[in-house]
């Protein structure tokens, strides 16, 4: 993507970029037939498992792509640049499983994960725009955007009290790493990553149902590289930001998740000749 001067610039960039993989990701999957709910409810309601198959096709090239760009430095995955930071060391296991339930069951509920909302959408599904707007309302009091988070208010007391802290980085990699004493994490993921692809390709490939079917193939490939290619944009768009000394390129992620960080002080940005830093849209609810 490359380091942009501001960070309209480089927000605008990133959302058409994100608009162009998306529209091709909801594109792939009304041909395909591309369903999460739909995959699992094969396997377990008829035992067809082309679907299932796909759908973990798509993660193996999730996975296969993520562990290279990240071996060979073309995104950081650390967790001060992730957001949300899903690979620190606080082990919410419960909220987890309690996450995970609600959103099976919504999904249920709702004929659909969210991507399958917005295919129905597409092709003039009254009942999946209405799906959307319970969605989105949802995610945003989760979050806190405009107002006290759901999360704070109602899960946190209950679910904090389950959150294991670990002496290392949650992601499997990190804990192989500090378990066997070895200071790359990102050599762990690699070859732990690696192992995981390997086994299910085998897996995959093996199975007449995801053979007999092209939409199969196509569907779980090009899904995987739209998750690839939304990592490889959200990870190397980047602004030329101002921490208060110096001028150094950084994700818009950072950027946003740390906005007051880059607010120069004005006698300082005088002295300097420099520039006024911008705040990023909605910053002060980020």
């Amino acid at each position: 993507m490359g380091v942009y001067e501001s960070f309209a610039a480089a927000n605008t960039s990133l959302l058409w970029w994100s608009f162009g993989i998306a529209f091709v990701m909801g594109a792939v999957a009304n041909k395909t037939n591309f369903c999460t709910m739909g995959a699992v409810s094969d396997y377990v309601n008829i035992g067809d498992t082309g679907r299932w198959r796909a759908w973990l096709f798509a993660i193996t090239i999730a996975i296969i792509g993520v562990i290279v760009l990240e071996k060979t430095g073309v995104i950081n995955m650390d967790t001060n640049t992730l957001l949300p930071n899903y690979r620190n060391s606080n082990f919410t296991w419960l909220q987890y499983i309690v996450g995970g339930l609600l959103f099976g069951i919504g999904m249920t509920f709702g004929s659909g994960c969210g991507n399958k909302t917005l295919v129905r959408i597409g092709g003039g599904n009254i009942k999946s725009i209405f799906v959307l707007i319970i969605m989105g309302l949802a995610a945003d009091w989760m979050i806190g955007i405009n107002w006290q988070s759901a999360q704070t208010q109602f899960f946190a007391p209950w679910l904090g009290k389950a959150t294991i802290q670990m002496s290392s980085n949650q992601d499997v990699g990190a804990i192989v790493s500090h378990v066997a004493g070895s200071k790359s994490a990102i050599d762990m993921r690699l070859w732990i990553g690696g192992g995981i692809a390997l086994l299910l390709l085998f897996y995959i490939f093996k199975s007449k149902d995801f053979f007999g079917k092209f939409d199969n193939i196509f569907g779980g490939l090009i899904i995987g590289l739209s998750v690839l290619a939304m990592f490889y944009v959200t990870g190397t768009a980047k602004v030329n930001a101002y921490d208060g000394a110096k001028k150094a390129p950084v994700t818009v992620a950072t950027y946003v998740k740390n906005w007051r960080t880059y607010q120069v002080d004005p006698d300082f940005r005088e002295a300097k000749n420099d520039p006024p830093a911008e705040q990023p849209y909605r910053a002060a609810n980020v």
